[in-house]
This record gives C-alpha cells, structure tokens and sequence, in this order.
C-alpha cells in the first residue's frame, strides 16, 4: 500500500506510490450563486487545484466525485465552467474522475485526456478510491485503504474555534462490516469537500445517521480526526461530532 499524506492547508490527499496521485472530491461546481450554502467558493478552488497539482508534481489527479453540482442533468453553469476546469487541469497532468451522486451526465462534460471510471471505483496499489455513496462490490474485498469522498467531514462543537471547519476523518475498521465475510482491518480515509464548506455551518449540531453507507456500516476499531493544518483533533469518541 503506497504512503499517503494529507496536504497540509488543502483538502487533499498525495499517494506517493508508482505513480503521485493527488485526490480531491466534492468540488460542487456550478453550485456558487445566491443559493449556494454559505462559504462555498467553487470557482476559487477549482482555480487552486491546478496550481496544486503542478506545484506538487502530481501524475495525475483523481476527483473523488461530485465534481459538479446538480444530481440530475446538467445546468447551464456546469457546461460553461466543468470542461473549462477539467481542461486546465488535463493541461497540468492525467485527470481521473469517479462519478458521485452529483456527477450524471459527468462524461458528457469531460475533454480529451480526461478518465471518466466506472461509479464503483478505482483501485491502485491496494487503495480503493471511491466515492462514497454507495458500498463497495466485493471485488475491491482486497483493498488495504478506502480514500472516500461524499461525507463532507466537518467539526460541529459549539463554543470550540473549529465549530463549522472541514476535517479529515481515518478511520481503521473492521473489514467485515463493510465486506461480508471478510477478515482483519481496512483503513478509510474521509476526504473533506475541496470546494469549499459542504458539510455543516457554525453553531448547527449534526443529527441522525452518516450520510455514507461505509460510514454507516463501519465497525470502527480506533480513529483519528485531523484539521487541515494537519493537528490532531479528536478519536474514535469524537466521530459523531464530524459525520
């Protein structure tokens, strides 16, 4: 299983195996308007990570899903700015998509030299990069990591100075709670929105269960939750405050 590292200030994720694979998800473009949720800045970060990808030497960037905004069709605004971000990003190095939940049609909007997967998945040196929607077909049973998108991990404390912030969220869980039959420990890494506050605003307690049926389905063994500037913020006790 190749190192992975979360970049430090960045809400992504460098696996450094045969290959430097830079991982983001949720961008939600085409969501910034007046009805966008505040704190999103869609545009900005679509801007940002082809600057990030260069400056870290990425081979190629896989997007977690999500990368545009409406879950059926496709708006006006996401066939004027999704080629337009893919293609300055396809300029830097290969570009993988992973459709979500938010990406049908995704493939109508992709450019020459960018990858559109099947939803499932895609593996790669025993890491699973996914979505996170849906569960995992027992044919990624062997994956030693799961790198998922879709959760939008924020920390929702009220009176704590991150209250509203993104954070990552790794987990080590029992592999037979989220593949039927199978023994020993899986890792899974939560990867927050890169576009910007997806997942809770200041003051608002989350309720009810995760949104991702991994998360759901998960025996958690031990786990760490980590701000973007790379501090260790909580455990295992403190995962019903971030999904």
């Amino acid at each position: 299983m190749q190192p992975a590292r979360m970049v430090p200030g960045e809400a992504a994720l460098l696996l450094e195996g045969g290959r430097r694979l830079l991982v983001a998800s949720d961008l939600h473009i085409g969501l910034e308007g007046p009805s966008a949720p505040a704190g999103v800045r869609v545009r900005g970060a679509g801007a940002r990570l082809p600057r990030l990808a260069a400056r870290l030497g990425a081979d190629a960037v896989v997007l977690l899903g999500d990368t545009k905004s409406s879950v059926s069709g496709i708006s006006r605004a996401e066939w004027d700015q999704v080629p337009a971000f893919l293609g300055d990003l396809a300029r830097v190095c290969e570009v993988v998509i992973v459709p979500g939940n938010h990406d049908a049609g995704i493939e109508r909007l992709a450019p020459g030299g960018v990858t559109v997967t099947a939803a499932a998945g895609l593996e790669e040196d025993g890491t699973l990069m996914t979505h996170g929607h849906a569960l995992p077909p027992p044919s990624f049973a062997g994956a030693d990591r799961i790198v998922m998108g879709h959760a939008h991990p924020s920390y929702s404390g009220g009176g704590s100075v991150m209250d509203g912030q993104r954070v990552w969220v790794s987990v080590i869980a029992d592999r037979g709670s989220i593949f039927p039959g199978r023994t020993g420990d899986v890792e899974v890494v939560m990867v927050p929105a890169f576009g910007g506050h997806m997942g809770g605003a200041p003051g608002v307690q989350r309720r009810g269960a995760p949104r991702s049926p991994i998360a759901r389905r998960m025996e958690v063994r031990r786990a760490r939750i980590v701000a973007l500037d790379g501090s260790v913020i909580g455990d295992e006790s403190d995962l019903g405050s971030v999904l």
